[in-house]
């Protein structure tokens, strides 16, 4: 195991946001803690035993009830599939037990990285309404929870 699994807490909202700046998503920690207050978002971290934040995913309410968004960012370096199955486990957890039936990861096409990390979670192309608008360079992939 590359490190352990637990809620984010608002004190790791500093190291989240560096960590997503190193990977060229800018988002400020104050942003974060409040994102992590929000009404059925589950924020979790995996961490070194030293406190070094090697990864963290959450889920946000979608625009549906029984749909979460997804999002996963990973340390460089990292045992990047190891860290992002073990943020799975407790986000997926997570998601069923606040009454979520989907998951839905919004991606950059390009993002050959994310596609397959995802895909090897059971995530599948996202058909429908729920898709987005096509040529956009983004795709959808969506984990059925039930």
């Amino acid at each position: 195991m590359p490190g352990i699994a637990r809620a984010a807490m608002p004190a790791h909202a500093r190291d989240i946001s560096l960590l997503m700046k190193g990977l060229g998503t800018e988002r400020a920690a104050v942003d974060i803690r409040r994102a992590m207050t929000q009404p059925r978002s589950v924020w979790t971290v995996v961490e070194t035993g030293q406190g070094a934040v090697l990864g963290v995913q959450w889920i946000e309410a979608g625009p549906e009830r029984a749909l979460a968004e997804i999002a996963t960012f990973t340390a460089e370096g990292a045992e990047r599939i190891a860290v992002g199955s073990a943020l799975f486990e407790v986000t997926r957890a997570e998601a069923r037990r606040l009454g979520y039936r989907w998951l839905i990861a919004d991606l950059a096409a390009a993002n050959s990285g994310a596609i397959v990390y995802y895909r090897s979670r059971g995530f599948e192309p996202v058909t429908g309404r729920l898709a987005g608008p096509r040529g956009s360079g983004r795709m959808r992939l969506g984990y059925d929870l039930r």
